[in-house]
């Protein structure tokens, strides 16, 4: 029908139904651009879609870096006013022993195994507080230390102190049985040279 109409459309004859033809193409016409509109619309909903998942999700990265920026900006304050603090107290402790020592520079009454102690054990402190660091802190996501972290750190200062004592007792005891032979050895030589 439509091979039809469009032969009558084409035709050179002018008749009343020739209007009627020419309509009817432009109807096919209106018809194939309506179709073509409309995918054109639907790919435009598609393409605004797709754009706007896009977006949200660029949107909630953003979030995400900015909420991180901003944690880890809020952590750094706070460690750095912690730490400003700790100085100020170290400082405070250092001329408070400072002026507790000017008497003690005087008379010249520390030794230098006194010192050389005080060192040790100064060393002895900071590799314990390392050790101990090293394996009970798991969490650095809070500020808090949590309770198992918390019994963790005590128990391993309670097993070092305790090593630390028992090694100490053992070198006693070995020194002990050291200077016993030695003042035996003395004495057996003494004996000898005297006879």
């Amino acid at each position: 029908m439509a091979a039809k109409s469009s032969e009558y459309c084409s035709s050179n004859i002018e008749t009343p139904s020739k209007f009627f033809c020419n309509q009817e193409s432009h109807i096919e016409l209106l018809n194939h651009l309506e179709s073509e509109a409309n995918r054109v619309a639907a790919s435009v909903d598609d393409l605004t879609e797709n754009l706007t998942g896009i977006l949200r999700s660029i949107s909630a990265l953003t979030l995400d870096c900015l909420e991180t920026y901003r944690n880890s900006i809020c952590k750094t304050c706070d460690a750095i006013d912690c730490n400003i603090k700790l100085m100020y107290q170290l400082m405070a402790k250092c001329e408070e022993l400072s002026k507790t020592a000017e008497p003690l520079d005087e008379s010249n009454s520390i030794s230098e195994d006194q010192i050389k102690s005080f060192r040790d054990f100064l060393l002895s402190y900071n590799k314990v507080s390392e050790i101990c660091f090293d394996a009970c802190a798991w969490d650095f996501t809070l500020r808090q230390v949590k309770k198992n972290e918390e019994t963790c750190a005590l128990n391993c200062m309670e097993k070092y102190l305790k090593m630390n004592q028992r090694i100490s007792q053992r070198f006693q005891e070995y020194q002990m049985i050291a200077n016993e032979t030695a003042m035996a050895a003395v004495q057996k030589l003494s004996t000898k040279f005297n006879e």
